[in-house]
């Protein structure tokens, strides 16, 4: 290409950036997704082409131009390639009989995935073509022992190397009905034969006795089937969770304690909670842990318990976290809330509200700052916050804030 001619790239009929160096290369970097065209022109000469680039946001498109200048006219063209992004993630784990392998984009993807056990022997293999459209692909894993493998994914570009625990699968309910179905079937054939066991077909013996089977089948399968109810698990393969309900008619648990552990946007999420019906007691305990790393990298923890019983209608929460903000601040949050029987008639609540304490500890540059809000209530149940300021020579600024208890934490 000769030098000092200009290239114009265009979008939506408009220029948006052009460019001509001595030794005749372009490039231009940065673009938002879309369709570009690139205009070469010299005098003299007419462009044979106009070639389309399309960038895609979900890749990475490296798009190289030739550009050859003949007597009458300048041929354009268009060297395409793209390089995938390698931040492939899968979930859930532990995973027990399906993974979703995410390869972050919507292009049509080869996608290799090998197990190791920790001898490092290969346990399973599986090669599938990820349709366009979605970034998403479905992988039934096979039958194996609980523990940790190691997962290879490969997506055309490179391999990916992953820790993989893998929990045992169990049979199913539906498994275990059919299997108590069938079992009460020839139960019921055994008994028919022996019990008209050289007997005329007198009154319809052989259909009461037919009747007869299939009322053991139907006993058994609506046996099966309330034990399905009560079947203290039940396995969500996306968010590796697990559920028990509180049983209102038998006051049992079976179990609700609801328990999730899974990744979201990269974060570690772990909870814990346990309800009773209000119907029963107007109780409700609530324990959650959350130790989450944010988009900042910033470990943040909270631990929440509730409590309510009886009528006695007390409730304890506290809520702690610890977090780096966007600058680099180290802030330490904690939370305690109390309150006593709230049908009591007395005029005085303060016995009855306990501490709300919030503490920052801020880097600000190299001074530490340390604001502390105490809060209690007066006799007209509002809210009086105590806030110090350590770094204003212990200024204490107190506000009060005519504001009801807040009652949002107690069951309907």
């Amino acid at each position: 290409m000769a030098d000092n001619i200009p290239v114009l790239l265009y979008r939506n009929n408009q220029v948006v950036d052009w460019q001509a160096t001595k030794q005749g290369n372009f490039s231009f970097t940065n673009l938002p997704g879309g369709t570009y065209h690139i205009s070469v022109q010299k005098p003299g000469h007419l462009m044979f082409n106009d070639p389309d680039i399309v960038i895609d946001s979900d890749s990475v498109s490296t798009d190289s131009v030739m550009v050859n200048i003949r007597q009458n006219d300048i041929l354009v063209t268009l060297l395409h390639k793209t390089v995938l992004p390698q931040d492939i993630t899968f979930f859930p784990n532990p995973a027990k009989d399906l993974i979703t392998i995410d390869c972050k984009t919507f292009v049509s993807l080869n996608v290799k995935l090998k197990m190791l056990n920790a001898a490092g022997q290969v346990v399973y293999a599986y090669t599938a073509t990820k349709p366009a459209g979605s970034s998403y692909l479905n992988v039934k894993l096979p039958t194996l022992s609980t523990g940790i493998y190691l997962l290879m994914i490969n997506n055309g570009n490179k391999n990916q190397w992953f820790k993989l625990k893998n929990r045992e699968v169990t049979t199913g309910t539906m498994a275990k009905i059919i299997f108590l179905a069938t079992t009460m079937n020839l139960i019921g054939q055994g008994l028919s034969r022996i019990l008209l066991w050289g007997l005329p077909n007198i009154y319809g013996a052989t259909k009461k006795l037919t009747i007869f089977r299939a009322c053991l089948i139907w006993l058994t399968l609506a046996a099966g089937i309330e034990s399905a109810k009560a079947d203290p698990i039940e396995y969500d393969t996306v968010t590796n969770a697990y559920y028990y309900a509180w049983d209102d008619y038998n006051q049992v648990w079976q179990p609700e304690s609801w328990q999730q552990q899974f990744f979201l946007n990269n974060l570690l999420v772990e909870s814990e909670t346990s309800i009773w019906s209000k119907d029963y007691y107007w109780f409700v305990e609530e324990k959650r842990t959350v130790f989450v790393y944010n988009k900042q990298g910033l470990l943040e923890q909270e631990t929440m318990f509730r409590y309510n019983l009886d009528f006695s209608a007390w409730i304890n929460a506290s809520r702690k976290s610890y977090a780096y903000n966007q600058d680099n601040l180290l802030e330490k949050t904690m939370y305690y809330q109390y309150l006593g029987d709230t049908t009591s008639d007395q005029a005085n609540s303060n016995e009855y509200w306990a501490l709300l304490s919030e503490e920052v500890y801020a880097y600000n540059g190299n001074l530490l700052n340390s604001i502390t809000f105490n809060t209690f209530t007066d006799v007209d149940n509002s809210y009086l916050y105590e806030i110090t300021y350590p770094q204003t020579n212990q200024e204490t600024r107190k506000v009060l804030l005519a504001r009801q208890a807040d009652k949002s934490m107690e069951p309907e």
